[in-house]
Formats: structure tokens, C-alpha cells, sequence
């Protein structure tokens, strides 16, 4: 028996609660420690119907005491000793993991259970979406990212080479900040651009000329155009080098960088909650 189990966040607390359920129930001591109990449970049956019988009190036959004992017997067998496999998928992070040998009791319920859930939150997603999408903003996790994004521009969003890095304060503060304060450069822009270096940076390349461009050679700057200095700066910022850099950020608000999927889904919530604070 397999059920999928879709939950919104906790994907890791969820997983390690099954497989630690699913470690209980597939230990022989577990197996062995239902046979004790069943037989105690006998013998203090028998012990107890001969008693109420010698005292002449009223008392559940025999057939009675075994009927009810068998059915215990029978949803043990049932539900408690085959295994199934639960296969769950967090809405948010867009991970999955199956977890087996779990008895087909807990599958069945948590299956069940979960599609209750799960058709609950789909109907208040079809009646409140844009307001309210579950798989994006019930956790909170959008917010999150901004938070991080702040911490991770400061500490993160270097480049290794330490002119290059002064380069691009330079390139930012000189010509961005030009543009902007202009008018030319909407400040929205940078929140909803999907690839800054091609396109809101690339309308701050005005041909003035600024102490811009850092290197071994010039300590203090070399004065140069800010066109050149974009040149200089779009060469170094390479697909590779920005998805290595997103991957990072990511990681850092809960995704695995090792996986595409996640990846996928980090840039879909990222890119949703800038559009949304840009209007």
C-alpha cells in the first residue's frame, strides 16, 4: 500500500517522525513484546472469568473473552503487521522522499487524513488566490528571503577578487545610484529583474567618466567610463558564477542547492515575493 502524504513546510521533522515510527514497528522486539502482552492478556481472562464464576457474579463466557481476543489478534495482523510506503512531498520546497515499512494502519490513516487536508487547502487556494496561495506564503517563507537576502548581500554577494569587489561598490554607488537618482533607473526594477547585469545595471553604462575600476595596477582607481566598467564587470558576472551565488542563497532559506527542482522552486517563491513588494 502507498499513499502520498503533500505537506507545506517541516519536511524534515515529518520525515524523521515516520522513519522513526517506521523503526519502532520493524523492530522484533516490537514483534515480540505484542506476543507477551497478547498471551498476559489471555491468562488474565481465563483468571479473570473463573473468578467471576466461583464468586457467582456475572461474567462474559468463554467464547465471548475469545471472541474479543481474536479480534485483537485480527487488526494486528491487519493493520499493524503488513508495511507500506508513504511518499512525502513538501508543497514548498518542492522535496520528495518515500518512507517504507511503515504498517499499513499508519498509511492508511495518514493517507486518508492528509487528502481531507490537502482538498481543504486547495479549496481555500481556488477561492482567496492571489490573497492566499498556501504552497508560497503560508509559512511565511517569502519574508524570510527578503530577511536573508539583506544579510546575504552584505556578507555574501562578494566577489573573491577583492579590486573586482570595489569595482562593483564603485559601479553601483557611481553609475546606478546615477541613474536612479536621474530618473532614468526605476527602483523597481532591481526588485523584479530577473538578471540584473543585462538589464537594470545595463542602463546605468553612461559614458561619464568615474574613479570606477580597481585592479593590482591601480590600488585607488583607475578613471574610467561607466560603460567600461560594466563591460568589465558583465564579463565576470558569468550564468555560472550567478547560479553558484544563487545556489548559496538559497541554501541559506532552507533549499538544497544539490537539487535542481528545489532550486526551481526557490527562485519561483523569490521572484513572486519581489514582483508582489514592487507591485
Amino acid at each position: 500500500m502507498t499513499y502520498e502524504y503533500i505537506i507545506y513546510g517541516g519536511f524534515d521533522v515529518v520525515v524523521k517522525a515516520l522513519q522513526s515510527i517506521a523503526l519502532i514497528f520493524s523492530d522484533s522486539s516490537y514483534t515480540s513484546l505484542f506476543w507477551t502482552f497478547a498471551t498476559f492478556g489471555l491468562g488474565m481472562s481465563v483468571v479473570a472469568y473463573y473468578l467471576s464464576a466461583l464468586f457467582a457474579r456475572t461474567a462474559l463466557g468463554p467464547f465471548e473473552w475469545a471472541k474479543t481476543y481474536w479480534w485483537a489478534i485480527f487488526f494486528f495482523f491487519v493493520l499493524m503487521s503488513p508495511t507500506g510506503t508513504l511518499n512525502v512531498y513538501d508543497a514548498h520546497k518542492n522535496r520528495f522522499q518515500s518512507v517504507g515499512n511503515l504498517p499499513v494502519g499508519v498509511v492508511l490513516a495518514a493517507g486518508l487524513l492528509n487528502k481531507v487536508e490537502v482538498g481543504l487547502t486547495d479549496m481555500v487556494d481556488t477561492a482567496m488566490s492571489p490573497l492566499i496561495t498556501t504552497t508560497t506564503r503560508e509559512n511565511g517563507q517569502g519574508m524570510d528571503m527578503i530577511r536573508e537576502l539583506y544579510g546575504f548581500v552584505q556578507k555574501d554577494f562578494r566577489f573573491s577578487d577583492s579590486y573586482d569587489q570595489k569595482t562593483l561598490d564603485s559601479f553601483i554607488m557611481e553609475c546606478y545610484l546615477f541613474g536612479v537618482l536621474s530618473g532614468d533607473i526605476s527602483q523597481n526594477d532591481f526588485r523584479v529583474d530577473q538578471n540584473f547585469m543585462t538589464g537594470t545595471f545595463a542602463q546605468a553604462n553612461y559614458p561619464i567618466y568615474t574613479r570606477s575600476w580597481y585592479s593590482e595596477a591601480n590600488r585607488s582607481g583607475a578613471t574610467t567610463s561607466c560603460q567600461d566598467a560594466y563591460t568589465y564587470l558583465n564579463s565576470k558576472f558569468t550564468s555560472a558564477y550567478l547560479e553558484q551565488m544563487f545556489g548559496d542563497f538559497c541554501s541559506k532559506t532552507g533549499y538544497s542547492k544539490n537539487s535542481p527542482q528545489e532550486l526551481v522552486r526557490c527562485k519561483e517563491v523569490f521572484i513572486s515575493h519581489m514582483q508582489n513588494l514592487a507591485g
